[in-house]
This record gives C-alpha cells, sequence and structure tokens, in this order.
C-alpha cells in the first residue's frame, strides 16, 4: 500500500540533500568573479576602441512595393521619431513603388532595432549607410 507522508517525507530528504549541495557551490569568491569579469571578450571585437554608444549619422532607402504594410511603416518611423533628422518620400507611379529616404542620427543600438523592424516587414526593402565617425567629429 502507497504511504504517502513517508514518500513525500523521502523526496524532501532528497530534495534537501541536493540544496544543501548546491548553496555550498555558491559561495565563490567575488575577487575570482571580477577577474573572469575583467576577461570576457569586449561587445565589438573589430573595434575595441568603438563606444557603442557613439552616435552614428547615416541613411536609410526604403523601397515599398506593397502597400499593404504602410501603417505599420508609419507606425515604425513615429515610435524612432528621436533618431531621423528628416524623411522624404517619393511616389514612383509608372513603376507602382515608393521610395523613402531617411536622414538619422543615433547611438547603433537605436538604428539596429529601427533597422530590425524595418526589415520584419513584408513588401518593402531597406538598406542603411552609416558614417564610420561618431556625429560628433568633425
Amino acid at each position: 500500500m502507497f504511504n504517502a507522508p513517508a514518500y513525500f517525507s523521502s523526496i524532501v530528504i532528497i530534495i534537501t540533500k541536493n540544496f544543501s549541495t548546491f548553496t555550498q557551490n555558491l559561495h565563490y569568491p567575488l575577487s575570482a568573479l571580477r577577474q573572469r569579469l575583467q576577461q570576457r571578450p569586449k561587445r565589438n571585437q573589430s573595434d575595441p576602441e568603438e563606444d557603442p554608444m557613439e552616435k552614428r549619422i547615416g541613411a536609410i532607402l526604403i523601397i515599398v512595393k506593397e502597400k499593404d504594410h504602410v501603417q505599420e511603416l508609419n507606425e515604425i518611423l513615429t515610435r524612432h521619431a528621436h533618431v531621423i533628422l528628416g524623411r522624404q518620400g517619393i511616389p514612383v507611379r509608372e513603376k507602382g513603388i515608393s521610395i523613402i529616404s531617411l536622414v538619422i542620427e543615433g547611438t547603433l543600438d537605436e538604428i539596429n532595432t529601427l533597422t530590425g523592424q524595418l526589415g520584419r516587414l513584408q513588401g518593402l526593402t531597406a538598406k542603411v549607410v552609416l558614417s564610420k565617425e561618431d556625429a560628433g567629429e568633425r
């Protein structure tokens, strides 16, 4: 016959022993943790001097082939208005497409977020050109 209290008490004992071993392994010296963090590779391996928070200036060219997702496109551009310096739209009626050009200034994270959201939309193509130096350099 099944004895529930005895069964569950043995499970509690097993869990308690395992948890005790687990917590003993958690006592990792803080100095060792700091040393491991310092040994981690930098965020951008190609240019270790590059600061990801530097603002870049550039342009995005969007070719809209299908009008189905224009509302979503406008919502994305509105959400990222703080990155967009200028916007120009040109309809090319004889080809049935529209071309939108954006002049942008923002951090690489902001620009990548914007272009990633644009890239997920169906019926349009977006290409980005960025300056190599940050927007503050002359």
